[in-house]
């Protein structure tokens, strides 16, 4: 996922990063946070400026992670904690309206 200039994803390790995109298209790291277990989620950034991503450890624990950007986007997000409970290997779809992230996703598990 980009957006303004910056790349997000995760890795199967469990971590998010983050790229700048340079203006000869280098990427820089600017930071990466661990996530609570293996993601294949590609992160999905709010107009709430939230980015929210999927992780899971088996068929049966995950979650979706949250994170409030920094207004500088070079330093590392605050995290928003686990928003909602179950595995998530999809990566989610993220609806704003006002205030409020309205965020959607597909699972494996019953």
């Amino acid at each position: 996922m980009s957006k303004d200039g910056y790349m997000y994803f995760t890795t199967k390790g469990g971590y998010l990063w983050c790229f700048k995109i340079e203006s000869n298209g280098n990427l820089t790291h600017k930071w990466h946070e661990k996530l609570p277990a293996a993601s294949t989620s590609t992160p999905v950034i709010s107009d709430n400026d939230r980015l929210y991503v999927g992780y899971y450890s088996g068929f049966t624990e995950g979650g979706v992670q949250g994170f409030k950007l920094a207004e500088n986007k070079d330093n590392a997000p605050t995290s928003l904690g686990t928003i909602s409970v179950g595995p998530v290997q999809s990566s989610p779809v993220v609806y704003s309206e006002n205030t409020t992230d309205y965020i959607y996703f597909t699972t494996n598990s019953s």
